[in-house]
């Protein structure tokens, strides 16, 4: 199955939200929930191995949209002989704002997912994407998983990240802790984003961008877990913080 996601945030002169395109077909629907938010809904299991979801954000100048989810999405396997595909195609214009922090990313054993997110920004845009996975079920081993994260700004290239499950397995761990299952990952870009200096706290990491921009990255043994050291090294997150109650 090929599941397709448009939404295109825009902004009349008078400062009023405008999603001048909300559109969404196979195992995915969008609902707006808020003046520049919507939600992603999933309306079928999946996705299952052979499987294509494509999410196409687009942010134009001066405008904000916020995407969340409802639900964790659960990848399943399947008869197909492909892994199945999530990916994610941001484009933020010159004072835009993309707040995107889908619900995490569960991948059951046997299952195979390549996610790939893609965000391009304007020199005055603005960025805060937050993406999570979870390699299995509760006491169930995790499938087999690779994701890429990719973002330019004004052309310029300043994140090429590849992650898997075999690098998470085998990721930092305590001596005597379980594995890690659970990774969550924060890019923040823009004008705003305040300077940071290089930092570890326990399996989390600060990592500032060449570019500009900070990279955060957690682990965990569970997603609470990869969450919680996440806010050990960036306090402030309001993102990652609305989704501890979700």
């Amino acid at each position: 199955m090929r599941s397709r996601v448009e939404v295109v945030a825009d902004v009349e002169d008078d400062g009023t939200p405008v999603l001048a395109r909300l559109r969404a077909d196979g195992a995915l629907a969008v609902r707006r929930t808020g003046p520049s938010t919507v939600h992603l809904v999933g309306t079928a299991a999946g996705p299952l191995d052979g499987d294509v979801v494509e999410l196409d954000l687009v942010v134009r100048a001066g405008a904000r949209l916020e995407v969340e989810g409802v639900a964790a999405t659960i990848a399943l396997p399947g008869p197909g002989d492909l892994a199945a595909t999530w990916e994610v195609t941001a484009d933020v214009a010159d004072g835009a704002t993309l707040r995107c922090a889908p619900q995490p990313l569960v991948v059951c054993a046997g299952a195979r997912l390549r996610t790939r997110t893609a965000a391009t920004l304007a020199p005055t845009a603005s960025l805060d994407l937050v993406e999570q996975g979870v390699l299995g079920r509760y006491r169930e081993p995790g499938g087999t998983w690779s994701g890429r994260l990719t973002a330019d700004v004004g052309g310029v290239p300043v994140l090429r990240q590849t992650q898997t499950s075999a690098v998470l397995a085998a990721g930092p761990a305590a001596p005597g802790a379980a594995a890690a299952r659970s990774v969550v990952s924060r890019l923040l870009l823009g004008p705003g984003v305040p300077a940071a200096a290089a930092a570890t706290s326990g399996e989390a990491v600060v990592c500032p961008l060449a570019a500009g921009g900070v990279l955060l990255t957690a682990y965990g043994a569970d997603l609470a877990t990869a969450l919680r050291h996440l806010d050990d090294v960036w306090p402030t997150t309001p993102v990652a913080g609305a989704l501890h109650g979700s």
